[in-house]
């Protein structure tokens, strides 16, 4: 039987196939959408996070909906079209190579918008349309299909997504997360001899990178996030980049490249690579499986180890060898472990020595690449890796635990730790009691469990379709063998509903009390932890702007109380961090603080000012102030302000809205288009202007086109008077022109 015929035929066949394609598709697109609602809309929007959190469950129910072994009632419509044998292959392989065509272009596209130039951003733009162009001829050949257009295929996806990644990675700062910038510290600090689980060891770290204090995590005790918390594979494997053959980012741009190879030697091994466009298409309807791994955020390495150990599952020691390389990159891959172990076990039909050798080769690659870390330190190696999942640090995401940290509701940070893991073994319990028909939906169930993770970010959920599109050709095998279901002729879902799942057996109607007693008993337990808050925000007495930042406020003086009991600290310090009513600027929010932030018991007022540049708050714009220390919270909403009054000069500390070294400070407009600017810098007691001439008289012309964000009739009336000095250096033969002058400034 040919490949068509095998993945085509019965026509129901095909009809099934590509309803769990579409189900797949529409769950990535749900995520997408969902991180869009909660960008624009921010944290404190309850209707739109509403519909964010009903879209994160319905993305994870698409999952489990793809991947169950039920029969999908057919479609005559689609049907009759795969009766067309002769051109089904062709349509489908013409439409693939288009639209990855048309994907590159756009990418390129984008790149040419960001502004940024170079070599390699211009080899970037110019090979990504080279690509997307030889695509669009592919697709014009008669040999569609064929075994040598699908490799061609490969060669120009990896060729296109390698030179989109050289592009991305060109324009992104060295460290875009603290993550990569952690574990290359680390790597540098263990080939130097010194033991990165040792937390002091790993103080200097962002200042040794210069990391933005954006990136960072913040802690609830303050400070950030330094330590490592990751095992040792993520340190091992950043190695290369400490010995400067490789960019750290390179290292993660690596695995997704790997991952298209092993997708598509799976594919071929099953007979399945018909589909491999498709698959790759959906990868690509959520952008961050690109954007992801170019930022720094390490997850396809535990996803690409994940794989191949699934992939390798009929070979019990390279299988277990590989999950342990996952389980020693990032602890995500955890999240899988119990149901991953039952389906291996069910897999190897009972053999304990088959199964005893996963475990084993698994264990033992685990051990192999911690060792030596181990050995520097066994105790600060197992806290620091055990202890990741509950760090007192801040929470962030789209999540419902939105409802905790933003203090809607009086819930305890514990309930959303642990949620995911009453979810797990519910879950777990129904994986097992419906194994027959739920056999494939193992890389399904974190998804739904993460959806309620105290700092649920796109990270946790934008790989699991990966996995899901690895398994479909052994999903789509177990499908054909099971009887056709009625015939249907409209549009239709599986015939499959969480009513029929829970209530088949007992040990459904069982999982789901345990589900709804667990998560009743910890909400009550964080209801009854939060009651017990001794701190308190009673008002916000002032708001000023002493940086001069147009549109802005920059400084707030806030009354705290706090009223310990008597086995609590007499004095803690206290943080702040504000949740407008807006667009998500830091997933972070606006981080504040006070010079001294000690408070005692009674009231204390407390002078905050922004953390950073990137933490000021619009004027007329409402927000909640959150005080924090510890597992202690205080909210207090504020409607907004406006401060008014005449303003001499406008950010005159030259603060910049962004860490770009070529963005003008706030405040301060360019008109027109020049040379380039080169830099503004504040030194004490003047401003320099530094432009990048072309020659000529460039210099002085962009000069001109700054609009200084001063205001003179303020100067002129109160008695000012301002220096200014323009200078303009020139090389080579031409002259340079020196200009200066000083003295009272009129309205």
């Amino acid at each position: 039987m040919s490949e068509e015929e095998t993945i085509l035929y019965p026509p129901r066949a095909a009809g099934n196939l590509l309803k769990r394609l579409a189900y797949i598709a529409l769950s990535v697109s749900f995520i997408s959408v969902s991180t869009t609602l909660w960008t624009d809309a921010g944290y404190l929007n309850i209707p739109v996070l509403t519909l964010v959190w009903a879209l994160l469950l319905a993305s994870g129910l698409l999952l489990i909906a793809a991947t169950a072994i039920k029969p999908l009632r057919p479609n005559r419509r689609i049907d009759r079209i795969f009766r067309r044998k002769d051109i089904v292959g062709k349509i489908l392989n013409k439409f693939s190579f288009v639209a990855l065509a048309l994907f590159f272009i756009s990418t390129a596209e984008s790149l040419a918008g960001t502004g940024v130039h170079g070599f390699v951003m211009a080899v970037s733009e110019s090979a990504l349309v080279v690509v997307a162009i030889a695509l669009l001829l592919v697709s014009l050949s008669v040999k569609s299909g064929s075994r040598q257009m699908e490799n061609l295929y490969l060669v120009l996806l990896l060729a296109g997504v390698a030179f989109l990644f050289a592009g991305i990675v060109s324009v992104l700062p060295q460290f875009g997360t603290d993550e990569i910038a952690i574990e290359t510290y680390a790597a540098y600090l263990t080939l130097h001899g010194i033991d990165p689980y040792i937390n002091r060891n790993m103080a200097g770290v962002f200042s040794f990178y210069h990391v933005p204090f954006y990136y960072l995590t913040p802690v609830l005790t303050g400070g950030f996030v330094h330590n490592l918390n990751y095992p040792g594979l993520s340190v091992i494997l950043m190695m290369p980049a400490i010995t400067g053959w490789i960019h750290s980012n390179y290292v993660l741009v690596f695995f997704n490249l790997a991952s298209y190879p092993l997708l598509f030697y799976y594919y071929r091994r099953k007979n399945f690579t018909l589909i491999f466009p498709y698959a790759v298409l959906i990868l690509f309807l959520n952008y961050n499986w690109i954007y992801y791994t170019a930022g720094g955020l390490t997850e396809i390495i535990w996803l690409f180890f994940l794989a191949a150990s699934y992939v390798c599952r009929n070979r019990p020691l390279m299988s277990g060898m590989l999950y342990g390389l996952s389980l020693s990159s990032k602890q995500t891959a955890a999240a899988v472990l119990p149901f991953y172990l039952y389906f291996i076990y069910m897999e190897y039909e009972g053999s304990g020595r088959k199964f005893m050798q996963f475990i084993l080769a698994g264990v033992m690659s685990f051990i192999a690449t911690n060792l030596p870390f181990a050995i520097m330190g066994a105790g600060q190696w197992f806290f620091n890796i055990a202890g990741v999942a509950g760090q007192p640090i801040i929470g962030i995401g789209l999540g419902p635990s939105i409802l905790s940290f933003a203090g809607f509701l009086p819930l305890n940070r514990i309930v959303f730790y642990a949620l995911p893991v009453i979810l797990t073994l519910g879950l777990l319990i129904i994986y097992i009691g419906h194994y027959s028909s739920m056999k494939y939906t193992l890389f399904a169930f974190p998804a739904i469990a993460f959806t309620f993770y105290y700092r649920l970010l796109l990270n946790y959920l934008v790989y699991w379709p990966f996995l899901i599109l690895l398994l479909l050709p052994d999903l789509m095998e177990a499908v054909r063998s099971l009887p056709p279901a009625p015939e249907r002729a409209g549009l239709s879902f599986p015939r499959f509903s969480p009513a029929e799942m829970l209530t088949e057996r007992k040990i459904g109607v069982a999982a789901v009390l345990f589900i709804l007693i667990g998560s009743g008993m910890a909400a009550g337990y964080g209801y009854a932890v939060a009651q017990h808050n001794p701190l308190r925000i009673t008002g916000i007495d002032s708001y000023g702007d002493p940086f001069n930042i147009p549109g802005e406020i920059t400084s707030m003086n806030v009354t705290v109380s706090y009223s310990p009991s008597a086995s609590m600290e007499k004095e803690i310090p206290v943080y702040f961090r504000i949740l407008i009513n807006g667009a998500v600027v830091s997933a972070n929010g606006m981080l504040w603080s006070a010079k001294n932030p000690v408070i005692r018991q009674g009231n204390t007022t407390l002078t905050i000012i922004p953390d950073t540049r990137i933490d000021y708050v619009p004027m007329r714009t409402s927000f909640r102030l959150i005080a924090y220390y510890g597992n202690l919270q205080a909210v207090y909403e504020s409607a907004g302000a406006y401060i008014s009054g005449i303003i001499p000069i406008y950010n005159p500390l030259m603060l910049k809205a962004s860490y770009f070294n070529t963005s003008l400070p706030i405040g301060w407009y360019r008109e027109g288009k020049g040379a380039g600017l080169k830099e503004l810098a504040y030194v004490p007691g003047q401003m320099e202007l530094g432009i990048k001439s072309g020659g000529g008289d460039t210099g002085f012309q962009d000069i001109k086109l700054i609009n200084k964000g001063i205001n003179m009739a303020y100067l002129a009336i109160e008695g000012y008077s301002i220096n200014y000095s323009i200078r303009i250096s020139s090389s080579g033969n031409s002259t340079g022109t020196h200009l200066s002058a000083s003295g009272r400034l009129v309205s």
